[in-house]
């Protein structure tokens, strides 16, 4: 048990040490509003599934889910009104209260229906009125391994992802009318250990091109949606520092367990260089990696945009949008969560309703902050930006 608190200790204190960026100023997402609503988490969640349907917002905390029901917040982004969805199992569905055997990875929402994602199923919840869903079905998939996630392509088509059976990163197109997949693929993943560590979100799509990179180089490769390579981004950064082959075979050869790599080694892989996350949206690319920079763990992005001649440039680098505190900052953290609606960014977090302007201090500022944190739940925020 000691040793299981102390990792779970260790994987908080790996989300790194963020440094202002000193590479380009500029402000590309720029803040408009700040919503903190009533919904209660941890402060501390990180198994979060968030989704969207036209211009509302849906978000549930997976532990959540009991034998017979579980809740999703729902927020209206263009009314700001909030509600509250019961999803109802039966019998069937209830092994989704097993987070052990059956977890929760993903969900989406459409007109008529709720799908929630395991790494081996959907279950399908049928719209039973405006603010309840009633299980209907079960549909089984390939099964992944570990790792799985879901993108939105549009209605019709979600992007699965994930590291199957064999060990490959698989990618497939499923069709969400036919109820199955019609496209997959496979591929090598270089450096496997690297997806212990979170976020590694290495796969996004903008609804006509697919991104995906494995994560170990600053390589992207441009899929098409019949899952062919049609360009790719690459590039070269002085300072990056990426983990072999050889030593990533070392640390795997004296560990038993994933939980080993990470309690054991998990400073040393953080501190080399990989992307985290893949963001994609119109004709924009975030790229996050983390890397080391004067002995310190940071977390920075690029960001790349294509031109009308199909060609991909960056138009920032290392940039780094974060500083405790600051309403106009903290706008694209990578360990948010991104939803994409019009011509908006809506990043969700768990967020501490306290603020530097109410205290004629920071010492008393950060100890309300934390006196709050200790005493409360958080509450779901929710910035909406927009880019320029």
């Amino acid at each position: 048990m000691k040793r299981i608190f102390r990792l779970l200790c260790l994987l908080y204190a790996l989300c790194p040490l963020l440094l202002q960026s000193q590479v380009d100023k500029q402000d590309f997402f720029i803040l408009d509003t700040t919503v903190y609503t009533t919904f209660t988490l941890r402060c501390i969640e990180t198994n979060q599934c968030v989704s969207n349907y036209q211009d509302e917002v849906y978000y549930f905390t997976p532990k959540n889910i009991s034998e017979t029901c579980f809740s999703v917040f729902c927020f209206n982004a263009t009314t700001n009104k909030e509600s509250e969805l019961k999803v109802y199992l039966d019998k069937e569905a209830q092994i989704l209260n097993d987070v052990s055997l059956y977890p929760v990875q993903d969900f989406w929402i459409d007109e008529n229906s709720l799908s929630v994602t395991t790494h081996q199923s959907i279950f399908k919840f049928k719209k039973h009125c405006d603010t309840a869903y009633k299980y209907e079905k079960r549909i089984n998939l390939k099964t992944y391994k570990g790792f799985f996630n879901t993108e939105n392509i549009n209605e019709s088509k979600k992007l699965f992802w994930g590291i199957d059976d064999n060990g490959l990163m698989r990618m497939s197109i499923y069709d969400t009318e036919k109820e199955k997949e019609v496209k997959a693929i496979t591929m090598e993943l270089p450096i496997k250990l690297l997806f212990y560590f979170e976020p590694r979100d290495v796969v996004s799509t903008n609804g006509e091109q697919i991104f995906f990179t494995s994560a170990e180089n600053y390589k992207i490769y441009i899929y098409d949606l019949n899952l062919d390579i049609t360009d790719s981004i690459v590039f070269n950064k002085n300072y990056w520092n990426a983990i072999t082959k050889e030593r990533e075979q070392q640390i795997s050869n004296k560990c038993s367990s994933a939980s080993d790599i990470i309690y054991d080694f998990g400073d040393e892989i953080n501190g080399y260089s990989s992307v985290r996350r893949l963001i994609s949206f119109g004709k924009n690319l975030i790229v996050f990696y983390s890397t080391t920079q004067n002995n310190k763990r940071v977390f920075l992005y690029d960001l790349w945009r294509e031109d009308k001649n199909k060609q991909w440039s960056i138009v920032a680098e290392d940039v780094n949008d974060y500083e405790k505190g600051n309403k106009k900052k903290n706008k694209l953290q990578a360990f948010r969560k991104f939803l994409f609606i019009d011509n908006s960014i809506y990043a969700l977090e768990s967020g501490v309703p306290v603020f530097r302007e109410n205290f004629n201090s920071e010492e008393k500022y950060l100890k309300a902050y934390e006196k709050y944190q200790i005493d409360n739940d958080c509450v779901l925020k929710i910035d909406k930006l927009h880019w320029e």
